[in-house]
């Protein structure tokens, strides 16, 4: 993923606030390169014949990520149990390159 160094970011991932899982970033990222801002949710209203059903979601997990100078820097998100009991995750690596 290419951005400015002038234009702040989002990483929007989709998310299941149902159930015990959440984003979390797992490697250190240089805040001499890109800052982390902050972390917030979006509900995203179901669609209605989705309304009843349990564990329907549709909600999103926001990063926000300030650029520093041109540079690369690489981003681990891992989505994974809240409590860390059990060993499934799924991982993506963004591969951001700061102009």
């Amino acid at each position: 993923m290419t951005v400015s160094k002038d234009s702040p970011f989002i990483v929007s991932l989709p998310a299941n606030r149902t159930i015990a899982y959440t984003w979390n970033i797992k490697n250190s990222i240089d805040d001499k390169v890109i800052q982390f801002v902050n972390r917030s949710w979006i509900g995203i209203p179901l669609p209605k014949s989705e309304e009843h059903k349990d564990g329907a979601d549709y909600a999103r997990q926001n990063f926000y990520f300030k650029p520093i100078k041109a540079s690369n820097q690489k981003i681990v998100m891992r989505y994974e149990h809240k409590t860390m009991e059990n060993n499934e995750f799924f991982e993506i690596t963004f591969n951001i390159k700061i102009e």
